[in-house]
C-alpha cells in the first residue's frame, strides 16, 4: 500500500493518491482490532510516500507547476533539481517498506472483507465512482500533462480538454471540488499584481529573500502555504531553482498547513490512538525533512 501510494502520486499528485489509497488502508488495517499500531505506521508512511512521489514531475503539485511554467524550465532542467530529492526519498522509504516482510500480520477478518465489499458496491450504486473505470482517464490526462511539460502540447489545451471531459463525463467531481482551495488560488492571483505595486512592499521583501531564496521561501511557506509564496516570490526573484527546492521542502514539513495534512486530519477525526499517530507522523516527516535540508545545504541551495 505504501508503494502504491508512492507511484500513484508520482503521476497524479499527492491529493489523488491520498484520496484513493488512504481509505483502502483505513478499511483494511484500520478495522483490525489486533493491529492498531501497524495501521498507524502504514498510514503515516502512505502519507509521506504520497508527498515524496510528487517530487519528480512538475505538474503533480500546483506550486511546482507554476514555478516550472513561470521560469520556463524544460523537463530536463526540472529533473536536475528534483531528481536528487526523489532518489533519496526512495532510499528513505525502502527500509521502512521492507520491514513489513518480518511482520506476522493476521489475515483480514471475514467481517473486514465483507465491509470492503459492501463499501465498493455502495459507491457503485450511488455512482460516486462514476461511469466506467477512472484508471484510463487518469492515465490519459497524466500522459497529456507530461507531453505538455516537454512542450509537445500547449498547456492551455490540456486544461481545456480536462475541463470538457469533467463537465460531460464526471459532473459529480465538480460538486466534490474543494471550493475553499479553489477560492484561495483565485484570490492569490487577483491580489498578486496589487501587492507587488504597493508602495514599500517589494522594498521590504527583497532584502529579506535576496541571496537566501530557498530558506526564506521555506519559512514563509510554513506561514502562508507554499502556493501563495511561490506565486509572489517568483515575481521578486530570478532564482527558480531555490524556490522549487523550498516548495519541495515545505511539502514534507510536519507542521505546515499542507493539503495532505488536511485530508489526513479529516480521516482520523474521532479515532483512537490519535496522539500516537501525531507523534509518529511528526517523527517520520522530521527525518525526511532533515535529510532534504542536508541535501539542499550541501548542494549550495539553502
Amino acid at each position: 500500500m505504501v508503494l502504491i501510494s508512492f507511484f500513484v502520486s508520482l503521476f497524479f499528485g499527492t491529493g489523488i493518491s491520498l484520496y484513493y489509497t488512504l481509505p483502502l488502508c483505513n478499511a483494511t488495517l484500520g478495522r483490525e482490532e489486533n493491529s492498531p499500531f501497524l495501521f498507524i505506521h502504514c498510514f503515516c508512511l502512505q502519507i509521506l510516500a504520497a508527498e515524496l512521489g510528487s517530487i519528480l514531475l512538475p505538474y503533480t503539485a500546483l506550486s511546482d507547476f507554476y514555478l516550472f511554467l513561470h521560469f520556463n524550465y524544460s523537463l530536463l532542467e526540472y529533473f536536475r533539481i528534483s531528481f536528487l530529492f526523489f532518489l533519496f526519498s526512495i532510499l528513505f522509504l525502502l527500509p521502512y517498506v521492507f520491514c513489513f516482510k518480518k511482520e506476522k500480520n493476521q489475515t483480514l477478518s471475514p467481517g473486514t472483507l465483507e465491509r470492503l465489499q459492501n463499501s465498493y458496491f455502495t459507491l457503485k450504486k450511488e455512482k460516486i465512482l462514476g461511469k466506467g473505470n477512472c484508471f484510463y482517464p487518469f492515465c490519459f490526462f497524466g500522459i497529456l500533462f507530461f507531453l505538455s511539460c516537454i512542450k509537445w502540447i500547449p498547456i492551455p489545451l490540456c486544461f481545456a480538454l480536462t475541463l470538457i471531459y469533467t463537465i460531460f463525463f464526471r459532473r459529480r467531481v465538480i460538486a466534490r471540488l474543494d471550493y475553499d482551495l479553489l477560492s484561495l488560488i483565485v484570490l492569490v492571483f487577483l491580489i498578486r499584481g496589487n501587492l507587488l505595486h504597493l508602495r514599500g512592499f517589494s522594498e521590504f521583501l527583497l532584502p529579506f529573500i535576496q541571496g537566501r531564496e530557498a530558506s526564506r521561501a521555506l519559512i514563509l511557506s510554513e506561514i502562508f502555504t507554499r502556493l501563495p509564496v511561490s506565486v509572489f516570490l517568483a515575481d521578486l526573484s530570478t532564482k527558480g531553482r531555490q524556490l522549487i527546492i523550498a516548495s519541495i521542502l515545505s511539502a514534507i514539513h510536519p507542521l505546515a498547513l499542507n493539503y495532505s495534512g488536511i485530508i489526513t486530519h479529516s480521516m482520523l477525526k474521532n479515532k483512537e490512538h490519535t496522539k500516537v499517530f501525531v507523534l509518529h507522523y511528526i517523527f517520520l516527516h522530521l527525518q525526511m525533512l532533515l535529510l532534504f535540508v542536508f541535501l539542499a545545504f550541501f548542494t549550495g541551495n539553502l
